[in-house]
């Protein structure tokens, strides 16, 4: 009886050591969440410079572009729990912050030897203008960008929060009939349309 416990005991331990394991990647940050920590990091950047004019409030406009709305609303988040205030409105008796968005973009290249692998970059750029009123006007540009590896089949869920947050896939790799019998095809087609057109003229 002992040595039959012994026996089930042994079958047990031993079955989950003959079991694969299969680690799980933890997912990787979408393109809206890696976007929105470089905008913090921008954040930083204007906040130190704030920190000159420390009791002024401030008027913030973005210039149009798709990810303007996303950099007032963070920019106003980060930095309101700073004591510095800002207001969505213009007005000539409070300072302005002034934006240009010089680049964003977001871009997948392939991976040599990596097999369905990706680099993703995330490139922000922006220049800003702060006016203060007979003051001269104090300008400053930012530029960063973030770097990573993906998996392809993750694109659907690093872009899950759609427009501007998708970016550019690498061209589809060549194939033999794209390459040589694609084209050839199009001279034969293109032969027999003129031999059959001066066909039809000498009947």
């Amino acid at each position: 009886m002992t040595l039959r416990i012994f026996k089930l005991l042994l079958i047990v331990f031993c079955i989950p050591s003959s079991l694969p394991v299969q680690a799980n990647d933890p997912l990787p940050r979408t393109n809206f969440e890696q976007t929105q920590s470089l905008i913090k990091k921008f954040a930083e950047k204007i906040y130190i410079e704030l920190q000159k004019f420390p009791d002024s409030p401030y008027s913030i406009k973005c210039t149009n572009h798709p990810i303007s709305q996303y950099i007032e609303g963070i920019l106003i988040s980060e930095l309101s729990t700073r004591n510095l205030r800002f207001y969505y409105s213009e007005s000539d008796t409070i300072s302005k912050l002034e934006l240009l968005v010089n680049q964003f973009r977001i871009e997948y290249a392939k991976i040599p030897d990596g097999k369905n692998k990706l680099k993703r970059t995330i490139a922000f750029s922006v220049s800003a203008l702060i006016k203060r009123k007979s003051l001269p006007i104090n300008p400053f540009k930012f530029d960063t960008l973030a770097t990573d590896t993906i998996d392809v089949e993750s694109i659907g869920y690093i872009e899950r929060d759609g427009s501007p947050f998708k970016g550019e896939l690498p061209p589809e790799k060549e194939t033999f009939f794209d390459r040589y019998i694609e084209p050839i095809v199009v001279i034969v087609s293109s032969a027999l349309v003129v031999l059959l057109f001066f066909s039809v003229r000498s009947k």
